[in-house]
């Protein structure tokens, strides 16, 4: 039986640099990573197919954990360093072969194997959403690049049919029940006013002074534009959500004033289909707003797909938070979700910034001053070893053109 092999573009590679070795130090094992690839045959085939594309953004997520990792790396005391650097390799090692396990799998259309190995990345580096001493939400993994977009427009009308909801007040902050126990061990600050760290509370959907849920829904019809390397334009969007009303909006500046409590979200094209649902797990979904009922929607979503074309990337399987401008009627009837081009796409997917400035960075590395390259010569957020091995890497599998980004 003949395989298809999906082509996207017919676009060159072109040539590939060799990366620079440095005596038996850094450079000596980055060498050694991409022996691998390089063995293999690398990626640089005149007409570039899908799957080396869906390759490409694995390595794109690569680069962000790379940046990541070194920074740990450099920040650690001097006698783990070594220790650190060694796991790090490892890492990196294991997720490159796994990466070319996973395109040549795509390229014989092995679907399971794609997603089964695509999982494993994506378990040996366990991004998260957390939220540090800053108190801004973020992701541990890319999700939508500074180049990246997200286009959507849609008013959301209110159902008829709310109906009583269980809460848990975790240090005065309304969560879902599933993400109580996350909540009480400090994965939500407590706000101005509220009760003391640790008060746990349930409030239960048959209780007299209950919580009600409201169903929105997405208008038939509706389209959204996503750029994710490539613009994707036109896509239909359907769905619905549900929110929690807890209070009215404030006299002044922001609160969270409502709990989502249900998030089922369609994108589809062409047969291919991505769903987002809410992690009801997670403790930070919630929706804020100022007094003109104006402000974001911060939703853990977890996204997931059937399609051959979607599988395989690192992102579908993962939970990433979303924080949607949206404007909520006085009467709480309709929900607006309004992003528009202009808005970038780490606005909407907030990403620890060494993550993210290691998987959209472009420019050509530094020199390194010392073996390690714990130094960031053009203070670019990036460690100048971890520049440079990206920049190997991506110029070796001849990433630069199909990631884009």
């Amino acid at each position: 039986m003949i395989k298809e092999v999906k082509h996207c573009s017919a676009e060159s590679a072109g040539p590939l640099p060799v990366p620079m070795r440095r005596g038996r130090g850094l450079w000596t094992r980055a060498a050694g990573l991409l022996s691998i690839l390089t063995v293999a045959g690398g990626w640089t085939i005149s007409a570039q197919s899908c799957c080396q594309d869906r390759a490409c953004e694995q390595m794109r997520f690569l680069y962000g954990q790379i940046a990541a990792g070194y920074e740990k790396c450099c920040t650690s005391p001097a006698d783990k360093q070594e220790a650190c650097f060694t796991d790090l390799f490892k890492k990196i090692d294991e997720t490159q072969s796994l990466v070319l396990i996973a395109k040549i799998a795509c390229d014989n259309n092995e679907d399971a194997l794609v997603r089964d190995t695509i999982k494993e990345i994506r378990d040996k580096w366990l991004p998260k959403i957390i939220k540090p001493i800053s108190g801004i939400v973020q992701n541990e993994m890319i999700a939508l690049g500074r180049n990246d977009y997200l286009t959507i427009d849609v008013s959301m009308t209110r159902g008829p049919n709310c109906k009583p909801v269980t809460v848990s007040i975790v240090d005065g902050t309304a969560v879902n029940p599933e993400a109580a126990g996350g909540a009480s061990e400090g994965g939500r600050s407590a706000v101005p006013g509220a009760a003391g760290a640790g008060s746990f509370a349930v409030l239960p959907a048959n209780a007299t002074q209950s919580f009600t849920s409201c169903n929105y829904t997405v208008p038939p019809g509706s389209t959204l534009n996503l750029r994710f390397g490539k613009p994707y334009n036109g896509l239909a969007f359907s769905g619905s959500l549900s929110i929690a009303k807890l209070s009215e909006f404030p006299r002044m500046g922001s609160a969270d004033v409502g709990l989502p409590t249900a998030v089922s979200l369609k994108a589809s094209a062409l047969g291919h289909k991505l769903a987002l649902d809410l992690d009801k797990t997670s403790p930070y979904n919630t929706l804020r707003l100022d007094s003109t009922g104006k402000g974001t929607l911060g939703v853990a979503l977890t996204l997931s797909s059937d399609s051959s074309a979607l599988i395989g990337l690192v992102q579908v399987g993962s939970t990433i938070y979303f924080q949607l401008p949206v404007e909520v009627s006085a009467d709480w009837t309709t929900l607006r979700l309004r992003v528009d081009s202009t808005t970038p796409g780490d606005a909407i997917t907030p990403t620890v910034a060494v993550v993210l400035a290691g998987s959209d960075n472009q420019t050509l590395p530094p020199a390194l001053t010392n073996d390690r390259g714990c130094t960031d010569s053009n203070e670019n957020r990036i460690k100048d070893g971890a520049e440079r091995f990206i920049y190997a890497i991506r110029s070796q599998l001849g990433c630069g053109s199909t990631s884009n980004h």
